[in-house]
């Protein structure tokens, strides 16, 4: 990314927007110094003008439900008169809608408020009393109200009143309140506490009021379904002439923002903004005959401006940025996680959900959000979501056939694995299953079923390759930031702790046939000489190893201390006594701790892959129990009870555990992984840009 500097006159200005928008790669900035003091003040009053008339648009195809991409052609010789022409031809298109438009709303509106009212009449809908008439008997007085758990605590306290209350959520309880008629206290507490109260209308129970706005409801829902499809048709039959007019008001949009954010003096103009570097000579053959043009490149020390971010990715990869958004943009300066993310997600997905039914269910589920709401309703996002599902279920899809799992044990491993009986059948798919006994057999040992300890080292295996790499990039990204001091006083530290875990679980490819020992085995000796550092011992290799692991980490951690110590006295102006604590409680003691639940944390992968196993197993069991313990697997399949509760099972499993499973996997990029390395605190490159065909 370039900051480039362009220097026209005031005569070739409106010829140099009409290029850089055709060129498509300029951001454009506010100038803050340059000796110019004019500026355009009619394109900026303009662009809100604009910018009312792109709302309006937007408002129509949300109501409308039709998304409509801009399209068209555009002369101008004067950009401001320009946008003022296709302000006028805006007006006058969506003047036609006005009416409908309006009606829509007007009645979605009424039809949201009737909707808010229910809500809060629905705890109260079965009271069929008419509460205005029990209030005329002059003794008693009733009110409906929602309160907080503190209203109710107060209320509680007071003497002569009657509650009975039914908890909402944490923060709501609804309350029917009784008390007698002038009870003063209540009534002082009441204006106090401001209650939000239920008016019931007179002659009406809330029973009978809530069918009332029932009907209401629906009736409303009636008419705005009818109108909407009304608004709908006249929006498709005109939908050429409505993307023309958005194409304008976008492309007129960014050509007042250039103005807008440009200097000028009588008679030159000055445009400053952020080109990609690879762009410059491009842009520089577009401006030769109108402008001078100067660029220079970022420096990271001594720069107010935080430089755009342009992320160049392949379409299957750009998808997970709509994971990424969610943590922010990173900065010019850093390295984006997205290729990392692509890789890592849906393995660790894929690990936590191995079933090749309950994948499917996903992938069907991904492709639906996909043509829905992502293609039928115009949402990038969704479309985005809908490939990051698709590639998780995906990978689920592998590792559920490689274990043998489709919508529980019962289809492949049948009442064989359902029992633990080698006796008893096997499933129906068991001998058609694309991936061969003997390789299910193999991977045993892996499961956490069948051998947990193995299973906790692959996890941990897992978490030391993640752990080590995040750190490793943290490195990158502070020499990359040319931050040279926190590079090697606290970068560095941290990835000689996580080399640590990362060594010893790579030490069991020293002999990958005899892995899990070969680790137990390092694992031990650590173990031995953390408890007898006086005794280590050194003649023996894998002592010797994890004493030297022991010391690596001993000096990370001392490390860690000064170079936290440092930084805290020197650029935070800490005393030495303060610095010296703080180096001891962020830098030592807890990168002891970060090191330890870091790595704990992946164990997750392990829980829900196991809680995902045994929630199919316990509905496929209790299918076999309300069979009546057929001695086959036809017998459990056949039987409608057992099928109602399988259905149930998978449904939970797909639907609940997999939204579960979904966000474990952004937990662990999020808090373990990304931040170690990447603060996505960046902007993202907006260039200026024609959206329809400049005559």
């Amino acid at each position: 990314m370039s900051k480039v500097q362009i220097i026209t006159t005031t005569e070739s200005i409106n010829e140099v927007i009409r290029h850089i928008l055709e060129f498509g790669n300029f951001q454009p900035e506010e100038i803050e110094e340059s000796g110019f003091e004019k500026r355009f003040e009619e394109a900026r009053r303009q662009l809100t003008s604009v910018e009312e008339q792109l709302r309006a648009v937007h408002s129509l195809m949300d109501i409308s439900g039709v998304t409509i991409s801009p399209k068209g052609k555009l002369r101008a010789t004067d950009w401001i008169k320009t946008s003022e022409e296709v302000v006028g031809e805006s007006k006058k298109v969506l003047e036609e809608y006005h009416d409908l438009l309006e009606s829509v709303v007007k009645i979605r509106d009424e039809l949201q408020a009737l909707q808010e009212q229910m809500k809060d009449l629905e705890p109260f809908k079965n009271i069929d009393a008419r509460i205005t008439e029990i209030e005329q008997s002059e003794i008693f007085q009733v009110d409906l109200a929602i309160v907080t758990p503190d209203q109710f605590k107060i209320l509680k306290e007071l003497k002569d009143i009657v509650m009975i209350s039914k908890k909402l959520s944490e923060e709501e309880i609804a309350t029917v309140i009784i008390t007698m008629k002038g009870n003063a206290k209540y009534e002082e507490q009441k204006r106090q506490l401001r209650l939000k109260l239920i008016e019931i209308p007179p002659g009406y129970s809330p029973q009978d009021f809530y069918k009332e706005l029932s009907g209401r409801a629906s009736r409303l829902q009636s008419i705005l379904s009818t109108e909407r499809i009304e608004l709908t048709k006249k929006v498709i039959e005109d939908e050429g002439r409505i993307r023309e007019i958005y194409g304008r008001l976008l492309t007129v949009k960014d050509a007042l923002t250039l103005l807008s954010k440009a200097v000028t003096s009588d008679f030159f103009v000055i445009l400053e903004g952020y080109v990609p570097y690879k762009k410059i000579g491009e842009l520089k053959s577009k401006l030769d005959k109108f402008a001078t043009l100067n660029y220079k490149l970022p420096k990271r020390v001594g720069e107010k401006d935080e430089p755009p971010t342009l992320i160049n990715l392949p379409k299957p990869i750009k998808v997970f940025d709509s994971i990424l958004d969610t943590y922010g943009t990173p900065s010019y300066w850093e390295l984006s996680p997205t290729i990392f993310l692509t890789i890592t997600f849906p393995i660790i997905f894929g690990l936590m959900f191995p079933d090749l039914g309950n994948a499917l269910m996903l992938l069907a589920f991904a492709i639906w959000l996909y043509k829905y709401y992502g293609v039928k309703k115009g949402s990038v996002y969704s479309r985005r979501l809908a490939w990051v599902l698709i590639a998780s279920s995906i990978v689920s899809a592998i590792t559920g056939t490689l274990l043998g799992e489709f919508f529980g044990p019962l289809l492949v491993g049948g009442l064989r694995e359902l029992t633990g009986n080698p006796k008893m059948p096997v499933g129906p798919l068991y001998h058609i299953w694309p991936v061969s006994p003997s390789i299910r057999e193999t991977l045993d040992p892996l499961l956490p079923i069948i051998n947990i300890g193995h299973a906790i080292k692959v996890t941990l295996l897992i978490a030391s390759i993640l752990l080590f790499g995040s750190t490793l990039l943290s490195l990158v990204n502070t020499i990359k930031k040319k931050d040279y001091t926190y590079a090697i006083y606290h970068s560095l530290p941290f990835t000689i702790v996580f080399f640590v875990p990362f060594a010893v679980m790579m030490y069991g490819f020293t002999d990958p046939l005899n892995y899990f020992s070969k680790v137990g085995q390092l694992l031990g000796a650590l173990l031995y000489t953390i408890f007898n550092l006086a005794h280590p011992r050194l003649y023996n290799p894998t002592y010797g190893l994890a004493f030297s692991l022991f010391v690596i980490f001993i000096i990370g951690l001392i490390y860690a201390w000064i170079g936290t110590t440092y930084i805290s006295y020197k650029y935070e102006h800490e005393s030495m006594g303060n610095a010296l604590m703080l180096g001891f409680v962020e830098g030592f003691f807890e990168l002891i701790l970060l090191s330890i639940s870091n790595t704990l944390s992946f164990l997750r992968i392990l829980i829900f892959a196991l809680a995902h196993y045994y929630l199919l197993f316990a509905f496929s069991y209790l299918g076999y129990v309300v069979a009546g313990y057929p001695t086959t697997t036809i017998g459990v399949l056949t039987n409608g009870g057992a099928i109602a509760l399988i259905i149930v099972g998978n449904l939970l499993a797909a639907g609940l555990e997999g939204l579960s499973v979904f966000v474990q996997t952004m937990r662990l990029h999020f808090y373990e992984m990304f931040s170690k390395f990447y603060e996505g605190r960046g902007r993202e490159f907006m260039p200026a840009k024609s959206y329809v065909e400049l005559l």
